[in-house]
């Protein structure tokens, strides 16, 4: 299975993207999903969306990313939930494309 891609976005590109980056990574990889977890600022969405399997916007949200599953991700913050959202994120990166 090639190497999935998700994109964590948040309004500078760290700290609350790094958290919810660092819950899928290790999320998926308890799975056995190979995945490469990159953190961006919402600026920066437009350039990288290319071969990107999901997107999770951590507050705010995205448009115009075309068929690419969003999944919000402030349940990572807040802990509400979670299981829920990585399940939706593995569920997608699950699939065979």
């Amino acid at each position: 299975m090639r190497k999935k891609r998700v994109l964590t976005i948040c309004g500078s590109g760290v700290a609350t993207s790094v958290i919810c980056a660092n819950k899928i990574r290790n999320y998926c990889e308890e799975r056995n999903i190979n995945v490469d977890v990159q953190t961006i600022s919402f600026g920066e969405l437009d350039g990288l969306k290319g071969d990107v399997d999901v997107i999770v916007p951590v507050n705010g949200s995205v448009q115009n990313v075309g068929d690419i599953p969003v999944v919000p991700g402030i349940n990572l913050l807040t802990g509400i939930n979670e299981t829920h959202t990585l399940e939706q994120i593995y569920n997608y990166l699950s699939e065979e494309n």
